[in-house]
């Protein structure tokens, strides 16, 4: 569950298409993410697949790509970020 209120801004670092996989790099100031752990990136609920000081990674099917903007997002732009609630 989110409270629709945004915690932090985010930066794309990296996209990674190959055919229908799609994948984001995100960095992003929380220190202590878990994978597994969702995470609403521009509205989106996504779930975080890796993570690394500084970053997290998630993938998107088509669908989501089709009803989000990830699909046009570029390096280096920002993004809205809030964190679950615990």
């Amino acid at each position: 569950m989110f409270t629709g209120i945004v915690t932090a801004v985010g930066t794309v670092a990296r996209i990674e298409r190959d055919g229908e996989r799609f994948a984001l790099t995100i960095e992003a100031p929380y220190p202590d993410l878990d994978v597994g752990e969702s995470i609403a990136i521009n509205g989106a609920c996504m779930t975080i697949v890796d993570r690394g000081e500084g970053w997290f990674r998630i993938e998107a099917v088509v669908t989501t790509r089709g009803r989000t903007r990830f699909g046009e997002f570029s390096q280096g732009e920002g993004v809205n970020l809030e964190r679950a609630m615990a």
